[in-house]
């Protein structure tokens, strides 16, 4: 059996819809290579294009450090503006 890990990507709009371009969200893959395909392809596609498109604001796109990662993920990205 497969082992599923998440990335920490980031894949729900509830706050921003309230005014505050943060959100946060969890996901499964079968890989690592998987997870961190979907992952990029939201923060580029979704994320940054959000804050630049529609709230018309500067990006600044990064990993967190261990240290500021959710408890068990492998990766977490960051999309502010």
């Amino acid at each position: 059996m497969e082992q599923r890990r998440s990335l920490g990507a980031s894949t729900s709009f509830v706050p921003a819809l309230l005014g505050v371009p943060l959100a946060e969200g969890h996901t499964a893959h079968a890989s690592y290579e998987d997870a961190n395909a979907f992952a990029t392809k939201i923060h580029l596609e979704v994320y940054n294009d959000f804050l630049v498109q529609v709230l018309a604001a500067p990006t600044y796109l990064g990993i967190k450090p261990a240290s500021e990662r959710f408890a068990g993920a492998i990766n977490s990205m960051t999309a502010e503006g």
